[in-house]
């Protein structure tokens, strides 16, 4: 469970005793990304470089918004992992969401021009330099296909219940995750939001609790206001 890779790569650059590290998602777009990064990081800022400059080019929000629903529509037909990062870039507030179709539909951010491609190079570079100097190995498989070492650190970054009808619309086994965390051969952190139900994954009540509060993003974009919400992350040691 990629999630948004904050954590992957946070580990990556202040964790230095760790041997091999494993990412994993069952979404191949994500998982296409990482290697592309790792791979050819100048032809992913190239691309998007183009795209940019391309949307940039046109006159108004109008013809902008145009452009970028085409795009949506290419991406939805071919599912290429280069063009979703691109429209991850400019589309409203960098949100991914997904209709009862399984089809990416976050409308264009009107009034901004996406994040610059300056920064995007930076960017990618660092995150190329991360994954190229390590021992990282990239999979798309589901967590539960993974061959765990004895004592690993396995963090997890699951759809949060909460938000799966309202975003993403796809099934999610909690049941197989709830058996999953009574492992005790490994150590287990996971991240969910406030408001998780507890009879969904009752073992996090063996876990120790971690809130983490701060200005949840997703909350801002769905009801216009700030409010302080927790972050939650349990963890088995």
């Amino acid at each position: 469970m990629v999630g948004g890779g904050s954590m992957f790569f946070y580990v990556l650059e202040n964790i230095q005793d760790i041997q091999d590290y494993y990412i994993s998602d069952r979404n191949p777009i994500p998982i296409k990304l990482l290697q592309n990064l790792k791979e050819s990081p100048n032809t992913l800022s190239k691309i998007y470089t183009e795209f940019w400059n391309t949307i940039n080019s046109l006159p108004d929000d109008e013809d902008k918004e145009g452009f970028y629903k085409r795009m949506k529509d290419e991406f939805n037909k071919t599912n290429d992992p280069d063009l979703f990062y691109c429209l991850n870039k400019v589309c409203y507030n960098g949100m991914i969401r997904y209709s009862k179709d399984g089809l990416f539909n976050t409308p264009f951010h009107k009034g901004r021009t996406g994040c610059l491609p300056k920064k995007v190079i930076q960017k990618n570079t660092q995150l190329h330099n991360l994954i190229s100097t390590k021992n990282v190995i990239i999979q798309n498989s589901s967590y539960l296909d993974i061959d765990y070492k004895e004592n690993s650190l396995v963090y997890l970054d699951p759809p949060y219940p909460s938000l799966i009808k309202e975003f993403y619309h796809w099934d999610f086994d909690f049941v197989l995750l709830n058996k999953f965390l009574k492992r005790t051969d490994i150590k287990i952190a996971i991240s969910m939001g406030q408001n998780y139900d507890e009879k969904l994954l009752p073992q996090l009540n063996q876990f120790k609790k971690i809130i983490l509060s701060g200005y949840n993003s997703s909350h801002r974009r769905l009801n216009n206001e700030n409010k302080v919400v927790n972050e939650l992350l349990f963890i088995n040691y």
